[in-house]
C-alpha cells in the first residue's frame, strides 16, 4: 500500500499458472484484464471476453470504456468493452522485414506512444573447397 493505505484485493488468490504478465486497471480500478480474462470484483472468477483472446492487454482508456490491446507482430486494436466488439487502431510499421515489436507503451493521449524493436540481421556464406 502506499503511504500507509489498506490493500484492496481485485481478484481472488489464483494460482501462479493463471497468471499473464499483462494486466491492465481500469481508470476506476473497479475492472481488471489479465490476459483475456476480465475481473469485476475480488470475488469475481473472471471470465474470458472473445475480443480479447490471442491479445495483450495494454492499457484502458481515459473513460474506462475501451481497452487497447496489442496483436500479433505490429497491430494495436481498440476494444469497446460494452459492445465486446475489436476495431483497428494503429499499424505499426517496422523498418524492414527483420524487425519485430516487442513492447507497446500507450499515453493518456492515445495519438502518443513508444515502442522497441527487435532488428534481426543475417549473413549467408557460401564455402567453396571443403573436402
Amino acid at each position: 500500500p502506499l503511504a500507509g493505505g489498506a490493500r484492496t484485493p481485485v481478484t481472488p488468490a489464483m494460482p501462479v499458472d493463471q497468471m499473464v504478465g499483462f494486466a491492465a486497471l481500469a481508470p476506476d480500478a473497479r475492472q481488471l484484464v489479465i490476459g483475456s480474462r476480465l475481473y469485476q470484483s475480488a470475488t469475481d472468477t473472471g471470465r474470458v471476453l472473445d475480443a480479447l483472446r490471442d491479445g495483450l492487454p495494454l492499457r484502458w482508456s481515459r473513460d474506462g470504456k475501451q481497452l487497447f490491446v496489442f496483436r500479433g507482430t505490429a497491430r494495436v486494436e481498440r476494444v469497446d468493452m460494452a459492445a465486446g466488439r475489436s476495431m483497428p487502431f494503429l499499424d505499426l510499421a517496422p523498418r524492414s522485414f527483420g524487425d519485430v515489436v516487442i513492447a507497446i507503451t500507450i499515453g493518456d493521449d492515445p495519438g502518443l506512444y513508444a515502442y522497441s524493436v527487435w532488428h534481426f540481421t543475417s549473413q549467408l556464406y557460401l564455402v567453396e573447397g571443403i573436402r
